[in-house]
Order: structure tokens, then C-alpha cells, then sequence
């Protein structure tokens, strides 16, 4: 695993994701439901990278405990 986890404000959401803005950066962040996510307030999000040939994918987790078992 490259992170463990970042900090920052929910800058939108979509059907399966976030935006987490963190330093001036947006990242796309799966989660299975968005919408437990407010915009404009501070999350720490747990985080899984998957990472592949052409594919540079993260996954967030409320807790370390659902990023365990999703592993």
C-alpha cells in the first residue's frame, strides 16, 4: 500500500465516489456509498490503491476495519 489514509473536504460526489480535496488536489476516491459523505466537511478517508499496468485506481473506507475486511 503506497497511502494509509487522507484528510480533506468533500469537494463533490458521484453515483460511486468522492472528490476529497487535499493541498489543492481532487482525488477520485471509489466508495460503495457516496452519499454518507457531506460536501464541504472534513474527512479522514482510509484508503486502498490499486494499481496496474494502465490503471491507477483508489478505494476509500470509513474505518480501518472495512478497508481490512475488503481486503
Amino acid at each position: 500500500m503506497m497511502f494509509n489514509y487522507i484528510k480533506g473536504k468533500i469537494g463533490s460526489y458521484g453515483p460511486n465516489y468522492i472528490t476529497l480535496e487535499n493541498n489543492g488536489i481532487g482525488f477520485m476516491i471509489y466508495v460503495s456509498n457516496p452519499y454518507v459523505y457531506q460536501e464541504d466537511k472534513e474527512y479522514t478517508v482510509y484508503l486502498y490503491n490499486h494499481i496496474r499496468e494502465e490503471e491507477y485506481t483508489l478505494y476509500g473506507f470509513r474505518n480501518e476495519s472495512e478497508r481490512d475486511l475488503f481486503l
